[in-house]
């Protein structure tokens, strides 16, 4: 995830700027845009929906906001 990666902690980030930056970047998401990212990645075998459920700083950032993967 392009987060993760040029945040890392080998540039100087900690894990509390990626989840600010992943917190920021969710808050900002049009809400009909996240609603459909949210049914894609529950119901779509797509590889951008596998990577994403895959990451465990994001899946920890989304669930801490509200919102689940896998409700149905």
């Amino acid at each position: 995830m392009i987060v993760s990666d040029k945040l890392s902690d080998s540039e100087g980030f900690s894990a509390k700027d990626r989840e600010a930056h992943f917190k920021t970047l969710i808050n900002l998401t049009d809400f009909a845009q996240l609603r459909l990212t949210l049914i894609c990645i529950q119901f779509l075998d797509y590889q951008s929906s596998t990577y994403l459920t895959s990451h465990e700083e994001f899946k920890g950032v989304a669930k801490e906001l509200g919102l689940e993967f896998g409700l149905y």
